[in-house]
């Protein structure tokens, strides 16, 4: 389900973010949620899903969770 970019409460954002507000752990899955307009739950299975599959994602979400914002 996408996310309705005209949403008045929780617009879409330009560049991506962690969402801290919105997010579990770091907000890593929340603000790629955000910033590509999916849903969160779907967004956390797929992540969840694909780092029991492809090891290094789970480095890969430690790593954008100390870069990004």
């Amino acid at each position: 389900m996408l996310q309705d970019h005209n949403d008045p409460i929780r617009p879409a954002r330009r560049s991506f973010h962690r969402d801290r507000a919105h997010g579990k752990v770091f907000g890593v899955c929340a603000g790629l949620a955000d910033y590509f307009g999916w849903d969160v739950k779907m967004t956390r299975i797929g992540w969840a899903v694909a780092s029991l599959v492809i090891h290094p994602l789970v480095l890969v979400y430690l790593g954008v969770a100390l870069i990004a914002d």
